[in-house]
């Protein structure tokens, strides 16, 4: 949803050190504008936010492309995640419209929209009855996320049906952002076996090469000798050295030696690099686990506060006294990086997923980001609740966040229709930010009882900017 970055002609780059990604921007790409003044009127939602989803590859090749017809794409996908019904059933009534011969990959661009979306429980409410449900091309949309953020361990049979899409199998299996990455037991199975050819041999080249590894982080004789199947079987000369580069990371002799004689040819792949970049590196040690009496009192402390969500954490699962955490764990928390890395910069989630903090206050408000048409001047952020638009403008920051201009505006809608609610960003010492939000009398006794105290919302962004004029500076001297 955002796009390469650009300054008017002038192109913004990343330079890349020790794995780092450094943006670096000309001077255009900092435009500013005061983000002092709310601007409060009466108007209505616009008819847009309230238009059906597209239905076909078309409208959603017109979509992508910022088509008015339809709601702005990141508001969709942020209010899907956040299992809003009227969204979901929104996005079920499309499904039922789409042509028969495009299904599938009305169903994949789907998928890839909600990839990198953290589901909500509400979310997980409202897909696992489509999950359960018979084929659809519903079910092929929210497989991924259902798999990813949804998963149970009852569930296995439902992922492993044969209209689960083939990339919601490997999301299933995959050990960092499957239900393995939380704990949870996922025993090899042949379906994953048949979903990794599909993608090996039809997939995109990374895809191609992270199913082959998928297989491999199985640790199962079946799984390996799955792999080596599929190895033969492949005609095209990339793809066999890409999957044969899975087998250094297995102890099968014949993919061992495949493998081996790929990085012969390839001694470039990283694969095939003799150094280790974690070697010599001490592995690091969790701070000591407080006792369960003291999170227990650092969780009462905060739900008699009226942090009343918090009152539901477990206390064995959170493992910590921490007071920011255990505010992030219930909801009250939120924390992003202030550099966005795109353009536009997408205000208007980051104003979503802080609106939520303050439930129910804000949840009817819907929120839209305004970009400069050529890459410069300032944004306009809008808040639409009860009939009023509230409206500020943004510095265009090249590609941090206005986070000031974000919160004036929150703070505003906060001021004029919930007062009893507020927000506050904490200290940071790196470019990431955790704001708080609640009600009001909670946030105000946590700070009095010197639990949490408000920081300044433009130390992440300055000091993001030194850590990268100091990489910068290295760059120039070598």
């Amino acid at each position: 949803m955002g796009k390469t970055l650009t300054c008017g002609a002038l192109p913004l780059f990343r330079t890349f050190i020790l794995g780092i990604a450094i943006l670096t921007t000309t001077p255009c790409g900092a435009q500013t504008a005061s983000s002092s003044h709310v601007k409060t009127e009466k108007m209505d939602l616009p008819a847009r936010f309230n238009a059906s989803l597209p239905m076909t590859i078309a409208e959603m090749d017109s979509w992508a492309e910022g088509s008015v017809k339809f709601p702005p794409q990141s508001h969709v996908v942020d209010i899907l995640s956040f299992g809003q019904p009227a969204m979901f059933r929104r996005l079920e009534i499309a499904s039922l419209s789409v042509p028969n011969g495009q299904r599938s990959a009305w169903s994949d661009r789907w998928y890839d929209l909600l990839e990198f979306q953290t589901s909500a429980q509400e979310f997980c409410s409202l897909a696992r009855p489509v999950i359960q449900g018979p084929e659809s091309a519903m079910r092929m949309a929210v497989a991924g996320s259902f798999v990813r953020d949804c998963f149970k361990p009852e569930d296995r049979a439902l992922v492993l049906r044969k209209d689960t899409p083939n990339r919601a199998v490997l999301d299933y299996f995959d050990s960092y952002q499957g239900p393995a990455s939380k704990g949870i037991a996922v025993p090899y199975d042949d379906r994953l076996a048949s979903a990794a050819a599909d993608i090996i041999l039809n997939g995109k080249d990374h895809e191609s090469r992270s199913a082959a590894f998928t297989i491999i982080e199985q640790k199962s004789a079946r799984a390996e000798a799955a792999l080596l199947s599929i190895y033969k079987g492949l005609q095209d000369t990339k793809r066999k050295d890409d999957v044969a580069l899975a087998f250094l990371r297995s102890n099968n002799p014949e993919g061992k030696r495949i493998a081996q004689e790929v990085c012969l040819r390839k001694s470039t792949d990283p694969m095939c690099s003799n150094s280790d970049p974690l070697a010599g590196m001490e592995p690091g040690k969790d701070p000591p686990k407080p006792s369960i009496a003291a999170i227990q009192t650092s969780k009462d402390r905060l739900a008699g506060m009226g942090f009343s969500r918090v009152a539901s954490l477990d206390v064995e699962a959170i493992e910590t006294d921490s007071v920011e955490i255990m505010l992030l764990e219930a909801g009250y928390g939120y924390g992003f990086d202030v550099e966005t890395g795109m353009f536009p910069n997408g205000h208007d989630s980051l104003l979503r997923n802080l609106a939520r903090l303050t439930s129910p206050a804000l949840d009817a408000a819907v929120f839209e980001e305004i970009a400069p048409s050529d890459d410069v001047g300032p944004y306009e952020l809008r808040a639409y609740l009860n009939g009023k638009r509230y409206s500020i403008k943004a510095n265009n920051l090249g590609d941090w966040y206005d986070v000031d201009a974000a919160l004036k505006l929150l703070d505003s809608v906060l001021a004029d229709q919930k007062p009893e609610f507020g927000l506050l960003p904490l200290p940071t010492e790196d470019q990431t930010l955790i704001v708080i939000g609640g009600p009001k009398a909670a946030i105000d006794l946590a700070v009095k009882a010197k639990l949490i105290r408000r920081g300044d919302v433009g130390r992440a962004e300055q000091l993001g900017k030194d850590f990268e004029n100091e990489v910068l500076e290295i760059l120039r001297t070598k």
